[in-house]
């Protein structure tokens, strides 16, 4: 009864310790955040992946675009990840 109990706490504490090492996020690499005029438009992303290719010096994986607002109204900022870590 012994051995059988601690097979079962050591198959718990196996299946928490994998959890755990799953769960943790991968570093989502070099981060660049630049403004362009106009919209984000009805897909955002795409938009942020063409105006970051004009930088020519970030290849960008994936990016998200938001509305700037107050001075800047009628702009949209990108902020892009290389997914790669370091710059």
């Amino acid at each position: 009864m012994k051995s059988i109990t601690s097979f079962i706490v050591l198959c718990v504490f196996m299946f928490i310790v994998v959890n755990h090492v799953k769960g943790q996020g991968k570093p989502t690499g070099c981060q660049v955040g630049q403004r362009y005029r106009g919209k984000c438009g009805a897909d955002g992303t795409k938009t942020c992946l063409n105006d970051m290719k004009l930088l020519k010096l970030f290849k960008a994986k994936r990016c998200d675009c938001s509305e700037m607002l107050g001075k800047f109204q009628g702009w949209h900022f990108c902020t892009c990840y290389s997914g790669r870590p370091g710059c």
